[in-house]
């Protein structure tokens, strides 16, 4: 695969507080993303990537987002194997640990990846500031590649 739309970070996870609707954080790989062939089967690769995002609303509104997910893809589907980000603005600090999800991408004849989602669930692990109130909670999200390298992804807190 030439590149990975969104990474295979399209499993990243958004910010949002309980009583706030959705949120949109609009995120880019940071560096490389190399897919590591596994070498059991034809297709299947290892994904590791780094991603930064904006946070577009809610509490954390203005600060950023920086994270890293794992990825075991055969041909195009991922399941997410590890993640975890954090959320930095001042005065406010939430670290987010991934757990179940999945990528879909769409592949092209030249193996790029020209589009693809994904969507799972978190676990707000930590958190100071205005972010207090989501620790222990579980959120769920939906991912979309937005150009090579780019995604977002909406969210919602338990």
């Amino acid at each position: 695969m030439k590149y990975l739309l969104g990474g295979t970070a399209l499993l990243l996870l958004v910010f949002s507080s309980a009583a706030m609707a959705d949120n949109v954080f609009n995120c880019q790989d940071v560096g490389l993303t190399t897919p590591e062939p596994i070498g059991d089967q034809d297709g299947h690769v290892l994904v590791v990537d780094n991603f930064s995002c904006r946070v577009e609303g809610g509490p954390m509104a203005g600060g950023v987002m920086t994270g890293t997910v794992t990825w075991d893809m055969t041909k195009g589907k991922g399941t997410l194997i590890s993640g975890t980000g954090a959320i930095r603005k001042p005065g406010s600090l939430v670290i987010y640990k991934d757990g179940e999800g999945t990528l879909n991408l769409t592949i092209n004849d030249k193996g790029q990846v020209t589009g693809g989602s994904g969507s799972g669930t978190a676990t707000w692990v930590f958190a100071t500031g205005d972010a207090v109130p989501l620790k222990g909670k579980v959120m769920n999200w939906t991912s979309k590649g937005t150009g090579p390298g780019q995604f977002s992804v909406e969210e919602k807190t338990d």
